[in-house]
């Protein structure tokens, strides 16, 4: 509401809007994401469309007149269409959208924030398992071979660090032996992002939980350059998810 409204415009007041593009990446707990295997999609979008939210209904925020979807089609063959598909409460869109307006009148992108951690998973690294912690949540999205093949948010209650802890390792398991069992992917490489970093012992947790080393996902990107070491810091906590992005524009 105003809250994001007044630390939007601040915002934009600080880091300016030349091209006149904005996106906006949000909690991954708004969202819902599936990954749907269909023999055949219809050609009309707007069926297409219906199918899928129809095959999504389990796993809906809404009624289906009541989400906003986004789909993109991961790949396709003669008997096997894989659809990648987000959706998110359309009332609870539009309140971003009307904190967004100000702006510039509109947003180029929205994105469930891991979405924009993908392109910095190492290309052609094998089963890779991504965990991103945010806010007292975490998603475990596995990529094999650049493809996205599974796709987890979680809500993590725990009362202290220590518990917060524990809990992430368990969840972080139960996505590791989902992905080797159900999904046939053999992870090769835990990468994670916390943001910020205020659990101890996190890492060395969920390491123990999946039985590999943890290691952080990188963020070298050329606008993190020339950034002083406090900043950097900042950078590092909080300006992650916005890595892949400017990877890909630059």
């Amino acid at each position: 509401g105003g809250d994001l409204r007044t630390a939007l415009e601040s915002l934009g007041q600080t880091v300016g809007n030349s091209n006149g593009a904005t996106g906006l990446l949000i909690p991954d707990g708004a969202v819902r994401v599936a990954l749907l295997d269909f023999e055949t999609l219809p050609a009309s979008r707007k069926e297409a469309e219906a199918l899928v939210l129809w095959k999504m209904k389990e796993n809906l925020p809404a009624a289906p007149e009541e989400v906003r979807l986004s789909c993109q089609v991961l790949r396709s063959g003669p008997k096997r269409v894989q659809v990648l598909a987000v959706t998110v409460k359309s009332t609870v869109l539009a309140e971003y959208e009307q904190a967004m307006e100000p702006m510039n009148g509109g947003m180029s992108l929205i994105l469930p924030a891991t979405m924009s951690l993908l392109p910095l998973v190492p290309a052609g690294s094998g089963g890779t398992l991504l965990l991103h912690v945010c806010a007292g949540w975490m998603t475990a999205a596995v990529v094999d071979d650049d493809l996205l093949r599974g796709w987890r948010c979680s809500e993590v209650r725990a009362g202290s660090p220590e518990d917060f802890a524990k809990s992430a390792a368990l969840e972080a398991g139960r996505v590791f032996e989902s992905a080797r069992d159900h999904m046939r992917v053999e992870i090769e490489r835990v990468l994670m992002v916390e943001r910020p970093r205020t659990t101890p012992g996190l890492d060395t947790a969920i390491a123990d939980g999946v039985g590999m080393e943890i290691s952080p996902l990188a963020a070298s990107v050329p606008a993190a350059r020339g950034l002083s070491d406090s900043e950097r810091t900042v950078f590092e906590n909080f300006g992650t998810v916005m890595a892949g992005l400017v990877q890909n524009a630059v």
